[in-house]
């Protein structure tokens, strides 16, 4: 069966040292993961490279059997949902901050309704 994730060969580089290095990394249908480690270990890292809100310096990224490149990489990104620790929240309806994202990506007729 076939991961829904897959990282290969990943590395990340800051200031000319490599700050995160990943070999292989699977996630399977339904499998739960957790990402511990201490303060600059490389989770928030990772997370924003899975999130394909960075590419890394090296190696592949995975969504199923779909490499992520540079040309699709966005089309990946709006398929996926991150929630940061410390979210952004404007002082306003939780409907106006669903419909936020649309609104950025210039649907703002209807993104309240979409949302």
């Amino acid at each position: 069966m076939t991961p829904v994730l897959t990282v290969k060969d990943m590395a990340v580089r800051r200031g000319g040292r490599c700050i995160l290095q990943v070999d292989r990394f699977t996630v399977q249908h339904q499998e739960v993961v957790a990402l511990i480690g201490p303060n600059g270990a490389g989770k928030s890292t990772l997370l924003t490279i899975l999130a394909c809100l960075a590419p890394p310096d090296q190696g592949d990224l995975f969504f199923g059997d779909k490499k992520v490149t540079r040309k699709n990489a966005l089309a990946v990104r709006r398929r996926l949902a991150v929630v940061f620790q410390e979210p952004l929240l404007l002082d306003s309806t939780v409907l106006e901050n669903a419909a936020l994202g649309l609104k950025l990506r210039g649907q703002k007729q209807g993104a309240d309704k979409k949302a």
